[in-house]
């Protein structure tokens, strides 16, 4: 959602018209209730062969909320999920949506460290796993005391918890309670936790109000997704720990009260198959998986789907004309937000913006009303046009961003000092009033789809105990986005083999965040606070004499060995 242009209510210029009315004051469930009352049969949801009606996901988010209740679950109580893409995920949310508990969709391709920090700092005291993601959890539940109960959504998923309570999804589906439930919550209770990779930091949850929830739902399905149709069908590969995922895979065409294909997992080479299998209209995703698509041979059955709207970003605008001209959808380039705040900027329908050869030059966007944008220098100060310096933003109504970082009190006013939050993002207004995202201003990597964050890498890896010192930082990926190097110091009289690196690396850090270039260095620069002198690392040779490629040596992740246990690791 980057490399784009947005225009902006800045200092007279121009700002986007009317959209709309909004539902500031409803929740999902709100939503849920209301399409079950006046479409029940319709179907709403299909994960593989499963499949159900708006009723049916109504009536089993009540189970959902009801069964949770009976296991201790209280409305404010936080319930992770470590599952991917599937009906059981689906209910889940919703019944802790109903509930009032807080739902932490956790990226289910973390492991160890990374894994425990973010269900410890959540105190999520319930986590639901399939069985790759019991496998993940055990070796760190030793280091988890907050966790007391692990439902599994997989039949047979057992393993040795100690005390801790085990219960499989469809008992809970099924508990039978006597007593009603709480009253739904309001849009301002808290709806879920979100993490975002953090900067210098730790990763931080997002405090998304239900609100906030129904407002990225809205704009997906009105602003971003081509306004979409009551006779729509969205197909959503987009995994639903990320805000854009559960946004497009569920709460756009919730909003929209339409049908919604969630697939588990991406595939380039089965992508026009699984339009056709579906139904699709419209669908979204980022400007990798667009290029993936693109690469796969071209076929008869290309254009044999409804497709009608394809969103993708970043993606330049010759890609998007590439994939118009050849599924013949249109492509629209989505907009510029975060996870804080989203949508900062929406997108234009395809071809309204052109250069002075009439070819479109997307995406380009305009600020919605519910938020005003500024581009500041390192002081607060407002630059004129044509200046870069750091986007902020604040809501101009309730519920349009989110409410804080949880248990991050000094991290939550420090972005939103002097009244604005801060992107940590570089932009530049031109004198036609377009904003144009030009890179980030704090230490995040981008890889594959996912955000990471190289003090969190850095933390993980130096946990090696041949390993006395590391750096790592974003390098140019061939793919589009980042790689990752690592330049690492050895400890005294240490050794360590490319491989025997990598299967440690495979073992410990989620497969997104395997670094593919390694090199060993006698030290790594840093100034006198002991900060690395990152800048001076980037200047060297991305793949010099010295560096090791785990691609090149075909040291890589496959996709079976992405999720669960690797190798026997014993928890520490």
């Amino acid at each position: 959602m980057n490399d784009s242009s947005v225009p902006v209510s800045h200092a007279g210029l121009r700002t986007i018209p009317s959209r709309p009315s909004r539902r500031l004051s409803a929740t999902v469930i709100d939503f849920l209730a209301e399409q079950a009352a006046a479409q029940p049969d319709r179907q709403y949801l299909r994960c593989g062969d499963d499949r159900r009606t708006f009723a049916e996901l109504a009536a089993g988010a009540d189970a959902v909320a009801a069964g949770l209740a009976e296991l201790g679950v209280q409305p404010g109580d936080r319930v992770a999920l470590l599952v991917p893409n599937r009906v059981e995920t689906v209910e889940a949310f919703f019944g802790c949506a109903r509930l009032g508990a807080v739902v932490v969709p956790l990226n289910t391709f973390l492991k160890h460290d990374f894994l425990q920090y973010q269900i410890d700092d959540s105190g999520a005291e319930v986590v639901i796993v399939d069985a790759e993601g019991l496998e993940t959890l055990l070796p760190i539940l030793g280091r988890l005391p907050g966790v007391r109960v692990v439902v599994t959504v997989d039949d047979g998923a057992r393993a040795d918890v100690g005390e801790r309570r085990v219960v499989d999804f469809s008992v809970v589906r099924g508990a039978r309670r006597t007593e009603p439930l709480p009253a739904p919550p309001t849009p301002h209770d808290v709806g879920a936790l979100l993490y975002t990779s953090g900067t210098t930091g730790m990763p931080k949850g997002c405090i998304a109000p239900h609100g906030y929830l129904v407002h990225v739902g809205e704009t997906f399905a009105i602003e971003l997704m081509g306004n979409l149709r009551s006779d729509d069908v969205v197909y959503s590969t987009m995994p639903l720990y990320h805000l854009a995922g559960l946004a497009c895979g569920l709460l756009a065409p919730l909003i929209a009260g339409i049908p919604v294909f969630l697939d588990a997992r991406f595939s380039a080479s089965g992508f026009v198959q699984r339009l056709i299998d579906s139904g699709a209209t419209v669908t979204m995703g980022t400007g990798a998986m667009a290029n993936a698509i693109l690469a796969t041979p071209a076929g008869p059955a290309d254009r044999a789907h409804r497709l009608r709207q394809g969103s993708y970003a970043p993606l330049e605008p010759a890609k998007q004309h590439e994939f118009t001209a050849r599924f013949g959808a249109e492509v629209g380039g989505l907009g510029y937000g975060q996870t804080e705040c989203f949508n900062i900027g929406v997108a234009l329908p395809p071809g309204a913006v052109e250069d002075a050869s009439g070819l479109h030059q997307g995406p380009k966007e305009m600020t919605p009303p519910w938020t005003e944008v500024r581009i500041v220098d390192a002081d607060d100060i407002e630059l004129p046009p044509g200046k870069v310096g750091q986007i902020v933003v604040r809501p101009n109504c309730p519920n349009v961003m989110f409410s804080g970082y949880w248990n991050k009190p000094h991290d939550t006013i420090e972005t939103f000092r002097n009244q604005w939050h801060h992107t940590g993002d570089l932009g530049v207004i031109d004198d036609n009033g377009y904003l144009t995202f030009c890179g980030r201003t704090m230490d995040v990597l981008r890889r594959r789809g996912e955000n990471l964050s190289a003090y969190e890498l850095e933390l993980a890896i130096v946990r090696h105990p041949a390993i006395a010192d590391v750096a790592v930082h974003a390098v140019p990926s061939p793919i589009g986005e980042d790689d990752v190097k690592a330049w690492i110091v050895l400890g005294d009289g240490s050794r360590l083999e490319p491989a025997e690196l990598f299967q440690f690396f495979k073992e410990r850090l989620p497969y997104f965040g395997i670094p593919r270039y390694v090199e060993f260095v006698d030290e790594v620069p840093r100034n006198h606070s002991g900060k690395a002198l990152k800048k001076q690392l980037r200047e060297r040779p991305v793949n010099g004499p010295e560096t090791y490629d785990f691609e090149a040596l075909g040291l890589v992740v496959s996709v079976a060995d992405r999720r669960g246990a690797t190798a026997a690791v014993q928890p520490n």
